[in-house]
């Protein structure tokens, strides 16, 4: 027994293992980390196609789809993980960033660069320098400590490529003090909501007259975000157009704009006018 333990020693010995580090920013070395997100990705995978469809109605469904099947993989290890809960330290009070930090300046044509990305953001914004939270499905922007909006993340392929987010909302304002600029603005194509505004627009330039069916668009655009109707005036747009019936801006705001116009109600009194010959007395005095 006593040779057993002694072997043992000069084995641990000789076969010394010492701790080491990883390079930074290559992620492939954690081999103990690497090895279950392949194992993950292969369950996915194998998941898809069994669902016999990538297709999902929305993200938060793929979501709930993901989560199930992690949660089938650790319910499997359930009892490691109650054996290593009993080891956990409490959490500490203030919640850990879990994002990166950028500061940006918004350009003369209402838009921002973040991790290769271009992202429009609201006009009223132009000039500004803004603080932007990276995560990992969204970024939030804030003007000194003011929230101003939450976009989507875009990704890029890879380093060489660039991506853009784009929003009509954002730039409509400026666009409808100078419509014509539409026309030659270098992300017309993306101010589109769908491709059914993108037919509109081309079925327009070939019926109108240059500088109007530019005014038509950019106006039309502008009632869609203002009235909060995008997918009916697409939808009622679509029909005119099969009718080859050319619309006209003002009826088609006074179709969708419903927004009630509600004044003030403001009481006057009015002075007597007897009142009035008091301001003669008191200047007659001041002048003697």
């Amino acid at each position: 027994m006593e040779d057993i333990t002694l072997r043992y020693q000069q084995l641990c010995q000789h076969y010394s293992v010492e701790p080491t580090r990883n390079n930074r920013g290559e992620g492939h070395e954690n081999g103990a980390i690497e090895s279950p997100h392949g194992h993950l990705k292969k369950r996915i995978r194998q998941a898809l196609l069994l669902r016999g469809s990538n297709d999902f109605e929305s993200v938060s469904a793929y979501e709930e789809f993901l989560a199930e099947i992690v949660h089938d993989i650790n319910a499997r290890k359930q009892d490691k993980i109650e054996e290593e809960r009993l080891h956990l330290q409490s959490l500490p009070l203030q919640r850990t960033a879990d994002y990166t930090e950028q500061v940006v300046r918004v350009s003369t044509s209402s838009t921002i660069q973040v991790k290769r990305v271009l992202y429009t953001v609201p006009s009223r914004l132009i000039g500004e320098s803004l603080r932007v939270h990276i995560y990992d499905n969204r970024i939030d922007i804030y003007l000194g400590s003011t929230h101003t909006s939450t976009l989507p993340r875009v990704f890029v392929s890879d380093h060489n490529h660039r991506a853009r987010q784009v929003d009509y909302r954002h730039v409509i304002v400026s666009l409808e003090r100078k419509p014509q600029a539409f026309r030659y603005s270098q992300f017309r194509d993306d101010l589109f909501p769908d491709e059914t505004y993108k037919a509109i627009w081309i079925w327009l330039d070939t019926k109108m007259e240059a500088r109007k069916a530019c005014k038509t668009m950019v106006g039309i655009l502008a009632l869609a975000h203002r009235a909060d109707c995008e997918k009916q005036l697409g939808d009622y747009l679509q029909t005119l157009m099969n009718k080859q019936v050319v619309p006209s801006l003002y009826q088609l705001q006074q179709r969708f704009d419903t927004r009630e116009q509600i004044l003030p109600s403001t009481q006057v009194k009015q002075p007597l006018a007897a009142s009035y010959d008091m301001l003669l007395v008191v200047h007659s005095e001041e002048v003697h």
